[in-house]
């Protein structure tokens, strides 16, 4: 694939870091060039901890665009009364840009030239999000438990949250309440484990959750160990599935079919992915196979009418040398 210097992208970066007394602070800068990217990041993190049983952790962030600003600030807290037993709290409250890629001008001199004049680019849009997360977890010899209450707020949704979104109509967004459950279940032989986990949102009271679906799922029966004095082999073995509900989710938009400005809402069907997984570690010798969708379902899709292939099979080798 060949690429011009209009794609190309870079990016130059400086970080900072000093710790001491259970406090480590890190500042990061980047700037960064190339379409679809933030121009300018600018992030300081703050933690401390008091022998890693419970703590606070604190990052504030900037990212410009073209003149424009948004910041905001993440948090978490954790505290832990039992050994086994840990609470947490976690939240964030930001202005984030929503990245877009301009038009390339294709076709004769002629037309490249016409589609500069008449093409504007969108500038940078900014989403403010609020979220927060809290709960506790349970971990003792191999158990694992956690469950966590989840609030999320957005002022708008963009139909495809994706860079070459660049004249999507904002959504409005309600706010979103909900729960996610995670367990882990030791079985025998040693390393065999039942493990999964469920996020549930609240029903809608108005307009419909965009990509937010009643429930997901991810379950499956894993296996992990390592073997030989040496450990020099290393077998991991996962069977499992994932899946979600009907979801609703905008159509492209469309000025002509849509004079309102509102893109239409579509409806994908259900969904469900029955998944094999076999790595094998011989030394530094990383042998790896997965292959998705066992049953070969048909009707899995995120966009409408785009349909996810019947099964797909990833399989190699990865042989890291000198480190």
């Amino acid at each position: 694939m060949l690429l011009s210097r209009e794609t190309d992208r870079r990016q130059f970066g400086l970080r900072l870091s000093g710790e001491g007394r259970g406090v480590r602070i890190d500042g990061t800068a980047r700037l960064n060039q190339g379409d679809g990217l933030v121009e300018q990041e600018f992030t300081v993190d703050a933690s401390w901890s008091h022998e890693g049983r419970h703590g606070v952790a604190v990052s504030a962030w900037q990212q410009s665009w073209d003149g424009e600003s948004g910041t905001g600030v993440d948090g978490r807290a954790w505290l832990s009364p039992l050994p086994v037993l840990q609470l947490f709290a976690e939240g964030g409250v930001g202005d984030r840009p929503v990245p877009y890629v301009p038009l390339r001008p294709t076709g004769t001199v002629l037309d490249s030239l016409l589609m500069r004049l008449e093409t504007q680019d969108p500038g940078p849009r900014f989403t403010h999000q609020e979220t927060l997360r809290a709960g506790a977890e349970v971990a003792w010899r191999g158990l694992f438990l956690r469950g966590s209450f989840v609030r999320t707020e957005a002022d708008s949704v963009w139909p495809t949250s994706m860079p070459f979104d660049r004249g999507g109509a904002a959504l409005p967004q309600p706010t979103r309440t909900g729960w996610e459950a995670e367990a882990r279940l030791p079985l025998w032989p040693d390393g065999l484990a039942l493990q999964g986990s469920v996020h549930m949102w609240d029903p809608a009271d108005s307009i419909p959750y965009l990509y937010m679906p009643e429930h997901g799922y991810h379950a499956s029966l894993s296996f992990h160990n390592t073997y030989l004095p040496t450990g020099n082999f290393e077998l991991w073995v996962d069977l499992g599935a994932q899946g979600r509900p009907e979801m609703t989710v905008p159509l492209a938009f469309d000025a002509v079919a849509t004079p309102t400005g509102t893109p239409e809402l579509a409806v994908v069907p259900f969904y469900q992915n029955w998944f094999f997984r076999l790595q094998m570690r011989i030394v530094s010798v990383n042998i790896f196979a997965t292959i998705e969708n066992l049953t070969l379902r048909s009707l899995n899709q995120d966009v409408p009418g785009s349909l996810l292939p019947r099964t797909r099979s990833l399989y190699g080798v990865r042989w890291p040398l000198w480190n």
